[in-house]
């Protein structure tokens, strides 16, 4: 084949679906794309460009392909403004379906300039549906109909009768759903269903109903000769002790009575432990802060009033319906100055927020649902409490315990139990030092600020949880360079310091995300744990019940995979309320984070 001329050392960038773009030289990519580190359908563009352009598409970057052969390339629009234009995302699903119909990922046809590529928009609803189902086959078809469709939607009114895909009504079926969320034709699958007819229903589901039928005449057939006993038989099936004495007694030949059988109730199987999922997970808000931690309060069982930041300058909370996941919106307020929590205070059946803002004599604050309200933060004489009076005005706080100068403090966890409240936050000068404490319903403190872990140890954000009798802290270890991120929890009785971390088997499947890590108690006394793990865009959220001991029960439920949507999660709260379990995450979008729900029943 002719050789092509080397890009040289001007600077590429380049871009993936789930990456930053990155720079480099020409040599650099190509021999990125060239090695398969890099697909052939990766995003590129180049100083000058208007855009970016698939690197299968650019012709100096063609010796990357070397069993491609001559192939049509696209010239990039000249740039008409100065810097680096947005990377389009939203190209990849149609680029990865290109590039998967050849081995080397180029699809028949693609010499010409005229058929490069199948713009989805122009592509009858008929046909990308028979194309989904193509592509589930063993041996799929390189030309799916695609170019075929769009051609014949294009002949004029009166011209040859168009592909039979557009006028026959095609049902989908389930093998063409993973290629339908690929195209993003999930709704245009479920538009069509309804509309087919009975026949080619009944076509494509009459042998299983035809089976299902079998199974179940069958099936009673075994119930009522071999399952079903008649009353006069139950009634011999224990002899009286007189009937007994009398077959003993007499001759063997009057002895010998053909046994009875004895039916005995069903043994229902113990459920299975750990926790499943009842409400599939609903957004709630398409906007939230995952710096700023949602807090939860139950006035009742079937109601949870949440508080948290739709920006660093909005506060907002509302009434959470446990049945449903509808959200009431019951609070807003906006200021200048940054959020640093915000709180439900409930009494009774009726609900308000408190706001903690950059500015006040306290910082890092959060407020504690106690009457009177009372809060605690930093200030410059260490870890202090103050109270909150009537209309939100602040009284001089006192000092709890002292902190190292210059410490920086995250918004401290607190979770509350009969004998008082316990603390724990974030606090150091360099490395994060996960520091616990102790206080009365009062707020007055019963300990000192303890410290946990080895010196050297960083530790990302605390959560707290405490059940009838015992109070479980959950915390990351961030990744140094000998080791991964790991994820510890520490036990005490409530009353006592959790000191003592002991590891977390976290499931293969990524490592645990940094300031991720929540937890709640469950009616039971066990607890339930819920932590981020995977990278970027594949970053899911999991769920694990775990028993008094901590010890895991049942396996780990993984809440966002099952939705390639949802990924890139972070999770963010949980709580129990009325008879289950609320789990909270941050779902991540172009520019910040929504907020997201689900509900589990966990026994077990």
């Amino acid at each position: 084949m002719t050789s092509h001329v080397s890009v040289g050392p001007s600077r590429w960038r380049w871009a993936t679906e789930d990456d930053e773009p990155r720079a480099g030289t020409g040599d650099e990519l190509i021999r990125q794309l060239a090695s398969g580190r890099l697909p052939p359908y990766a995003l590129v563009w180049r100083e000058g460009w208007g855009e970016w352009l698939p690197a299968m598409q650019v012709e100096e970057l063609a010796e990357a392909f070397p069993e491609a052969g001559p192939l049509g390339t696209r010239t990039a629009r000249p740039s008409s403004i100065p810097g680096i234009p947005p990377v389009p995302v939203s190209d990849y699903p149609r680029l990865r379906h290109l590039a998967k119909a050849a081995p080397f990922g180029w699809p028949d046809g693609f010499d010409g300039q005229d058929e490069q590529e199948v713009i989805t928009s122009e592509v009858p609803a008929a046909a990308l549906i028979e194309a989904a189902r193509a592509m589930t086959q063993p041996s799929p078809p390189r030309d799916l109909g695609l170019q075929e469709a769009v051609r014949a939607s294009r002949i004029p009114e009166h011209g040859p009768p168009p592909h039979r895909l557009l006028d026959e009504r095609i049902p989908p079926s389930g093998p063409a759903l993973p290629l339908a969320a690929e195209f993003g034709l999930q709704g245009l699958l479920e538009e069509e269903a309804p509309r087919a007819s009975g026949s080619l229903w009944l076509r494509a589901h009459g042998l299983w109903i035809a089976l299902a039928a079998i199974g179940l005449g069958l099936g009673l057939t075994f119930a009522v000769r071999h399952l079903w006993v008649p009353p006069d038989a139950r009634s011999r099936a224990v002899p009286s002790l007189s009937t007994s004495r009398r077959a003993l007694e007499a001759p063997a030949s009057e002895a010998r009575v053909a046994p009875a059988a004895v039916t005995l109730p069903p043994v229902e199987p113990p459920p299975e432990p750990g926790c499943r999922l009842l409400h599939p997970p609903a957004s709630i808000d398409d906007w939230a802060v995952a710096d700023v931690r949602p807090l939860i309060a139950s006035p009742s069982n079937d109601a949870a009033v949440i508080a948290y930041a739709q920006s660093h300058k909005s506060a907002t909370g509302g009434v959470l319906d446990v049945e449903t996941l509808q959200l009431t919106r019951r609070f807003w307020q906006q200021e200048e100055r940054q959020i640093y929590s915000v709180t439900p205070l409930v009494a009774g059946t009726k609900a308000g927020y408190h706001v903690e803002r950059m500015g006040g004599n306290v910082a890092f604050a959060r407020a504690l649902d106690t009457l009177p309200p009372l809060r605690v933060g930093m200030n410059d004489d260490g870890f202090v409490l103050g109270r909150l009076v009537t209309g939100g005005a602040e009284a001089r706080p006192q000092r709890l315990w002292e902190l190292p100068f210059g410490s920086k403090l995250s918004v401290p966890e607190v979770v509350a139990h009969p004998l008082g409240f316990t603390l724990a936050t974030r606090a150091g000068k360099t490395s994060g030092k996960v520091r616990v404490g102790l206080l009365g319903n009062a707020g007055q403190p019963l300990s000192g600020l303890a410290e946990l872990g080895p010196e050297g140890w960083d530790f990302g954000r605390p959560a707290l949880a405490s059940g009838p009798d015992q109070t479980v802290l959950s915390v990351t270890r961030r990744a140094s360079a000998e080791n991964p991120d790991t994820l510890y929890l520490a036990r005490a009785k409530n009353g006592e310091l959790p000191l003592e971390l002991t590891l977390f088997p976290v499931p293969a499947g990524g490592e645990a995300e940094l300031l991720a890590p929540v937890i709640a108690a469950l009616p039971d006394g066990g607890f339930a744990l819920m932590w981020s793990q995977g990278a970027g865009s594949r970053r899911v959220v999991r769920l694990q019940q775990l028993s008094l001991s901590l010890e895991p029960l049942g396996r780990a439920l993984d809440l966002t995979s099952a939705d390639p949507a949802l990924g890139g999660a972070m999770a963010a709260a949980l709580h129990w309320a009325g008879d289950r379990l609320l789990a909270f995450y941050f779902v991540r979008r172009d520019e910040g984070h929504s907020l997201w729900v689900g509900s589990l029943s966990c026994g077990r």
